[in-house]
């Protein structure tokens, strides 16, 4: 419980919330009740093994969103690369 109250006054104010839309300060504000019902909620979560859903939906969209850049980029190379063959050809052309 300790810990949780210490990171609490710890964190930065007037930052944007997270995807649950809770910010720092209402987290803070909650003071002693909010920080036992964060202890609540982190033992639940220890003990069932699980995290909260909207998390592993956040996590899983994230990964999915770079591995669509990654592969965005790949094809942008491809191409980028595919164009400076068709230059080196029409360079050696140009030049017999």
């Amino acid at each position: 419980m300790d810990e949780i109250m210490k990171t609490l006054k710890r964190m930065k104010v007037g930052k944007a919330a997270g995807f649950n839309r809770v910010s720092s300060e209402m987290l803070k504000g909650g003071g002693g009740i909010g920080a036992n019902l964060l202890y609540q909620l982190f033992n639940k979560c220890w003990k069932s093994h699980r995290v909260i859903s909207g998390y592993e939906r956040k996590k899983k969209k994230n990964r999915k969103k770079k591995k669509e850049i990654k592969e965005k980029k790949e094809r942008k190379k491809g191409e980028e690369r595919k164009k400076m063959k068709e230059r080196r050809r029409k360079k050696e052309r140009f030049i017999r």
